[in-house]
C-alpha cells in the first residue's frame, strides 16, 4: 500500500523487461541498465511500473534488482 504523505519515485522499466534475456545488448539497453542500477544505489524506495497487455502495473523494488 502506497501511502498519500509519501513521495515515491516510479520508473517504468518495460522496454528493459522487454529485452531481457537477449544474448546481445544495443547501447540503449546498457544506458537503460547504468541508469537503474544508479537509481537503485541513491534511491531505495524507487518503485517500478511495467507496461503489459494486461495493463501497467506497479512492482516493489526488488524487482528492479532482478
Amino acid at each position: 500500500m502506497l501511502r498519500s504523505d509519501t513521495k515515491h519515485l516510479f520508473l517504468d522499466i518495460t522496454r528493459s523487461v522487454a529485452r531481457s534475456g537477449r544474448p546481445v545488448m544495443t547501447g540503449i539497453d546498457r544506458v537503460e541498465r547504468a541508469y537503474l542500477r544508479h537509481v537503485l544505489a541513491r534511491q531505495p524506495d524507487v518503485l517500478f511500473t511495467v507496461g503489459t497487455r494486461a495493463g501497467q502495473f506497479v512492482l516493489p523494488n526488488a524487482a528492479g534488482k532482478r
